[in-house]
């Protein structure tokens, strides 16, 4: 559908902290599927797993960003998409 009304979409893996991601799997085993699926369907993946702008003070969790972590966030994920 997205394809036949010239949509654009994105699939956004947003940042976690450090200690979120030592109990979770490796990224390509996490993401595989999703890699795949993106690249299949020209469906353009924003990775922000490995990203070092994010500190744990960007963090209300070790998973889910508080006001300053998703005003940076959010910035940024608009100035990717502007550039694509």
């Amino acid at each position: 559908m997205a394809k036949k009304n010239n949509v654009n979409v994105y699939v956004v893996i947003p940042p976690f902290t450090q200690d979120y991601k030592s109990c979770i799997p490796e990224y390509n085993e996490l993401f595989s599927g999703i890699i795949q699926l993106c690249n299949k369907n020209n469906v353009k993946l924003i990775s922000f797993y490995n990203s070092n702008e994010y500190t744990n003070e960007d963090f209300y969790d070790t998973d889910h960003l508080n006001l300053r972590g998703a005003e940076k966030f959010t910035k940024k994920l608009k100035d990717i998409i502007n550039t694509i």
